[in-house]
């Protein structure tokens, strides 16, 4: 039978309430852990519960939410080309974001009793999905004869329209994300592989909806989600950070 995961917060109450104890007494430690006892019993609700599950069970939360995004794309709004693209292609372009998302949520994830993700690593997956779908972009057409991949109206509409459209879809995998995160408030280098993993999954979105080829369309609004996503990051944990230092 496998050990419980520890929660940090719980941890790190403990550890504060046996430091304020010795100052307190008995009668004074005895009410502290009444209040602790009925804070979490009162924290039931459906984020406590997601946090609650064990790692393995949330990274399988995680791949359930991208499929479901994935699955309501191709078969409610798919890209008019979907049946014509090459395969491999479309594995390249569709797939691989898709997996960048898993890896990055399951990485940002990962649980309090395991080492924290290393300087290295987050550069590195930060870098690849910043990449990738520049790379995606920049790459010469599969054919600018299939449907849509000249595009059909104007170039900045279009653009806009796309971006919105993988922002829309990269929300909910951001927002579960967030919500399955355990512990503390998540750092910059952790939040950011979280942003980054629901940014992916709105890249994927696209992927699976947008049939336009054009690079500049691609790079203004595919390539341009998780760079936003990064600058979101960082203004959020940035306010987080003055607001801290102002208690």
């Amino acid at each position: 039978m496998s050990e419980p995961t520890p929660d940090p917060r719980l941890d790190a109450v403990l550890e504060r309430l046996a430091d304020e104890a010795s100052s307190e007494g008995p009668d004074g430690e005895d009410a502290r852990l009444d209040a602790l006892r009925a804070a979490v019993q009162a924290d039931t609700g459906l984020g406590a519960r997601l946090q609650s599950l064990s790692t393995p069970v949330r990274v399988g939360v995680l791949v359930a939410v991208v499929l479901l995004v994935a699955g309501a794309v191709a078969i409610l709004n798919p890209r008019p080309d979907l049946a014509l693209y090459p395969r491999l292609r479309l594995l390249f372009e569709a797939a691989l974001p898709g997996v960048l998302a898993l890896v990055l949520g399951s990485v940002g994830l990962r649980g309090a009793h395991r080492p924290a993700p290393g300087r290295g690593m987050v550069l590195g997956l930060v870098l690849i999905s910043v990449l990738v779908p520049v790379f995606s972009a920049l790459a010469p057409p599969a054919d600018m004869m299939l449907p849509g991949a000249k595009g059909q109206g104007a170039f900045g509409k279009e653009a806009l329209a796309c971006f919105l459209y993988g922002a829309a879809a990269a929300l909910p995998t951001g927002l579960v994300l967030r919500a399955l995160h355990r512990g503390p408030p998540p750092g910059p280098a952790r939040f950011a592989l979280l942003g980054l993993g629901g940014a992916l999954a709105g890249v994927l979105a696209l992927q699976l909806h947008c049939p336009i080829a054009r690079p500049e369309h691609l790079m203004l609004s595919h390539a341009l989600i998780p760079v936003v996503a990064l600058v979101v990051v960082f203004l959020l944990t940035r306010g987080g950070a003055s607001r801290g230092r102002t208690k």
